[in-house]
């Protein structure tokens, strides 16, 4: 059992659209770890090989009737072979796979696989009590074409595993091979979706940021290109008196291929089905009769080709092509992106119209929607239910886009995570920003209950995307119900309040605003809540409320309105404050959201 080219490093993606590997996605040293200690305790050798056969894993307890068998002149490659073997057969589905290695000695492979999805397998090899009887030793001296007293001299530090303790080993193996499975496709599905909000937030970049239209179109056919790892992207706009589809901005196409003849919508039907609102592949160009210029497109390299329809108010704009150097098809998530994106697409040129046209205003309200959109699914659709607790939030956006966002976050061991942010930037980018954040806060809560930790983990990811002026200011705690301890951690936030027998305390706690700093360091703290007590988390919106007068609400009128209704329950207290901060700006129009997130300790 070999592994000739050693496991990568660091985990990677893979470009989309190609089966996923167990390194691309799993913590290696932990998994080399992991099989260490395993082959420690059963005395087996052990290896983790991919769906490809390839090893992702250094080889576990190599010993030396491994290196008998390498002795030989073709022993060291019939090992590789032979192990690459049988991770491929249990890899395909067979279960359990058992047969001798090229030496005589016993080899299993577990198949490692999710959803029906063949990810890999892990291949052990050890020795039987058989083999170290006197005639299985002759035996197997022999297949390793080695004397027995040098056999004898191997076999002194390897451990014999017997029929019981392989089936436990297997048992065991099984558990291991299914976590590694859902490890993997939750690490897939986690990529994916990150993958795909930081592709719309970098396309909605480009297209907020780009004043021409052609500028918008080139930037686009690049964003959307290297975002689905493909060969090529190209924009055809079509013109209405001529009917001809005109290219008007390309990434990675030779002139010679842009410049191979005319396109008409009457004589391309992919793009008049693609016009229809569809997206339409073609996995195969080599054996489709529909390209009127199919002979200069396998000239160009070019072996699948995609199309989606760019539409405006239901009218045909053109249309947006994917170029694959490889044959292939895009899988659901991928065609949704890119539709998304060609919708984006769509409402840029149209906006470049209407610019052009004076009307701004159009591209304005399509941004609020898609960004209000985005936004509605960051809130909570429900209230927690905790026994013991009272637990109530609420958020009103001043205007159709709202920047806070609130959240309750179930944690391991029965615990309640609560946050609250506000996030800097508007339209769309502003929208993805706090998106990203969401998605990052919830996908780090599921295995980590340091809030110090999830905030500087948060905090990487926000750094990584997003723009001078963007950041997110974050506060984070985590309840235990049954001890009613709250250990929190704050990023740039306002200082949650606490109400204890008519007297107050903020929950201070050190940490800078999320996504400007890679390096920051969080503060973690630490309080016993008791029966009786409020706490209350808030954006500035409520503190920052400005009256005709220019006067602030402020944070003692917050705790005058909170104290004078503490009886009350959360709900009640928290439209009380929205109220008086409405009473207090005295007509004066909303300047920023107001979110609130209210815990009350009652008894049972």
């Amino acid at each position: 059992m070999t592994d000739q080219d050693g496991p990568p490093t660091d985990v990677q993606l893979r470009p989309a659209g190609e089966v996923p590997r167990l390194g691309d996605f799993i913590d290696l040293p932990k998994l080399q770890a992991m099989q260490d200690l395993f082959a420690q305790l059963t005395g087996a050798c052990v290896l983790v090989r991919d769906s490809q056969g390839e090893a992702v894993t250094h080889v576990s307890n190599h010993n030396r009737m491994c290196q008998l068998l390498f002795r030989s002149e073709n022993g060291w490659e019939k090992c590789r072979r032979g192990s690459q073997a049988l991770a491929g057969a249990a890899a395909q589905g067979r279960g359990l796979v058992a047969r001798r290695c090229p030496g005589g000695v016993p080899q299993l492979a577990v198949p490692i696989q999710s959803d029906g999805q063949q990810l890999g397998s892990i291949v052990v090899g050890y020795l039987t009590p058989e083999q170290m009887e006197p005639e299985g030793r002759a035996e197997l001296a022999k297949s390793l074409e080695v004397t027995p007293a040098e056999l004898e001299a191997c076999l002194g530090d390897v451990r014999p595993m017997p029929e019981p303790r392989l089936r436990q080993a297997a048992e065991l193996l099984g558990l291991m091979a299914n976590s590694l499975a859902e490890l993997c496709m939750r690490g897939m599905e986690v990529s994916q979706t990150v993958r795909q909000l930081a592709t719309l937030f970098d396309v909605s970049q480009l297209l907020s940021s780009a004043r021409q239209l052609d500028e918008v179109l080139a930037l686009s056919t690049e964003a959307l290109t290297k975002a689905l790892d493909l060969k090529a992207c190209s924009i055809r706009l079509l013109d209405d008196e001529t009917g001809e589809l005109a290219v008007r901005a390309s990434y990675n196409l030779s002139e010679r291929y842009l410049k191979k003849g005319p396109v008409t919508a009457r004589e391309s039907p992919l793009d008049l089905e693609a016009m229809t609102g569809k997206v339409v592949q073609v996995p195969d160009v080599s054996t489709d009769e529909r390209f009127l210029y199919r002979q200069a497109m396998l000239e160009e390299g070019i072996k699948s080709m995609f199309y989606v329809g760019l539409m405006s108010r239901g009218e045909p704009l053109g249309s947006l092509r994917l170029y694959s150097g490889v044959v292939r098809r895009l899988d659901a998530s991928e065609e949704r992106l890119f539709m998304a994106v060609a919708n984006q697409v769509a409402a840029a040129i149209e906006n470049a119209r209407l610019y052009q046209e004076a009307l701004e205003k159009d591209r304005l309200e399509y941004e609020l929607s898609l960004a209000s959109s985005i936004q509605e699914q960051l809130l909570p659709r429900e209230q927690p239910e905790v026994p013991g607790y009272d637990i109530f939030g609420l958020s009103v956006p001043c205007e159709l886009i709202g920047g806070d966002f609130y959240d309750f976050i179930p944690a391991p061991s029965g615990r309640l995570g609560l946050t609250i942010a506000d996030g800097a930037g508007k339209g769309v980018p502003g929208a993805l920003l706090m998106a990203i954040a969401h998605t990052a806060l919830h996908v780090h809560t599921e295995h980590i209950t340091s809030p110090r930790e999830i905030l500087a983990r948060t905090n990487s990811q926000l750094c990584a995307r997003s723009r001078p002026g963007q950041f997110v200011t974050l506060f984070y705690g985590l309840l235990n119900p049954l001890t009613a301890t709250f250990i929190y951690a704050n990023a740039g936030h306002n200082a949650p309040l606490l109400l204890r027998e008519g007297r107050w305390q903020a929950l201070e706690a050190d940490g800078i605003i999320l996504g400007v700093d890679e390096d920051a360091h969080f503060e973690q703290r630490e309080v016993t809540l008791e029966e009786g007590d409020l706490l209350v988390l808030y954006t500035d919106g409520v503190t920052e409320a400005l009256n005709t007068a220019e006067q602030l609400f402020g944070v003692e009128r917050l705790k005058a309105v909170l104290t004078a209704n503490a009886a009350r329950s959360c709900e009640e207290i928290a439209h009380t404050v929205v109220r008086a901060v409405g009473d207090f700006a005295s007509g004066r129009p909303q300047h920023d959201d107001i979110t609130l997130v209210l815990l009350k300790v009652v008894s049972e």
